[in-house]
């Protein structure tokens, strides 16, 4: 068992930015086990491209063709804001959010510039402090509003 590897299937739009030799994390249900990059695929199937990643433990759980969840680190920003990635949002673009205030009753409207970010999650530039929550769902219902009441 020694010699299983994770098979992560990573968009081909996001595969330019990893590397042979990333740190990439990978779980089968049993716990999470850090390990490297050791392979990409060549070619794309079905609009991924295999990553295989080896490692020195074995995540728990671990078996022959066993489902995996994984992340490749592609970056590490120390000290980062960031948030679940809004819908639609791209990296380097600045939009507009809604912050939670007043103890979660009320939201207002706050512009946020964004960096970079993963598939899930986001870096915020500006516009949130560390600790501040922002409603990331769609809001577009409430476009011509500047603050909304919460229940």
């Amino acid at each position: 068992t020694r010699a299983l590897k994770a098979v992560l299937q990573v968009p081909e739009t996001d595969v330019r930015a990893v590397a042979v030799g990333m740190r990439a994390k990978a779980d089968a249900g049993g716990g999470a086990s850090w390990g490297r990059v050791a392979r990409i695929a060549p070619a794309a199937q079905n609009g991924a491209v295999a990553v295989d990643v080896t490692f020195a433990k074995l995540p728990g759980g671990a078996r022959p063709d066993a489902s995996v969840d994984g992340v490749v680190e592609i970056a590490r920003v120390a000290n980062a804001v960031s948030l679940a990635r809004p819908a639609a949002a791209s990296d380097g673009s600045a939009l507009d959010i809604f912050k939670v205030v007043d103890g979660g009753t009320r939201a207002v409207r706050v512009r946020v510039r964004l960096g970079t970010g993963s598939s899930d999650r986001v870096q915020v530039v500006s516009g949130l402090a560390p600790g501040d929550v922002a409603i990331v769902s769609d809001t577009s219902a409430f476009a011509d509003q500047s603050e909304v009441r919460l229940r």
